[in-house]
């Protein structure tokens, strides 16, 4: 089976109701791997960072703005 291709990250990107303004400091897990994040902005206008690999992937969760039924 062929692997998909995953959209490029880059800013000004859109993915559904989030636009990624920014690169955000990298995420360190307990066993000490990096992982990207990048800063979205939400339909509602809150931002957050999120993982790149959640972004590609469609998996952000909500934006957790009050009122705000948007799912990251």
């Amino acid at each position: 089976m062929a692997r998909r291709k995953l959209k490029p990250i880059t800013i000004d990107a859109v993915f559904g109701s989030r636009t990624v303004i920014g690169e955000a400091e990298w995420y360190v897990d307990p066993q000490g791997t990096r992982h990207r994040q990048w800063i979205v902005r939400c339909a509602c206008g809150k931002e957050k960072p999120v993982l790149d690999a959640s972004l590609k992937k469609g998996r952000s969760g909500s934006c957790g703005g009050s009122g705000c039924s948007t799912r990251w």
